[in-house]
């Protein structure tokens, strides 16, 4: 086929195309309250599915941001040092809200760097954030 020809079926398909009426359709129409169509069937699939505890568990687990996880371990790991350092050897869940309240105020205003310098606040406030989601997860 020449070029010419592939021109000609394209502006006569086009020209066909033109001429077919368009009706407006609704692919997925949305409802009042926001649903759509797939997740009223989604919703209506999972209301009847039931999951034993570990099943919950893992979803709820598998659903958390892999970074957040890291970030939380990476917390960990620089206040477990810091305990250390100070001679504090037990879990965090382990130690008494009264001594983890006070280790926490010493931790805050004595943490640092490799290099020695300070952290920003908005660091210190993830480590805080991590620290209690931590706590969160195993209380």
């Amino acid at each position: 086929m020449s070029d010419d020809e592939v021109l000609e079926m394209i502006e006569k398909q086009s020209e066909y195309l033109q001429k077919l009426p368009i009706e407006p359709t609704v692919a997925n129409p949305v409802y009042t309250n926001g649903q759509t169509e797939e997740t009223k069937h989604v919703k209506e699939a999972s209301s009847s599915v039931c999951l034993d505890d570990e099943e919950l568990e893992m979803f709820v687990d598998q659903q958390k941001n892999c970074n957040t996880k890291k970030k939380t371990i990476s917390d960990l790991r620089k206040w477990y040092g810091w305990c250390e350092s100070v001679g504090e050897c037990r879990k965090i869940a382990e130690i008494p809200p009264t001594e983890l309240d006070r280790l926490l105020g010493h931790f805050f205003c004595k943490v640092r760097k490799s290099d020695d310098s300070l952290y920003e606040p908005d660091t210190l406030t993830s480590f805080q954030r991590s620290l209690d989601r931590h706590l969160t997860q195993e209380l």
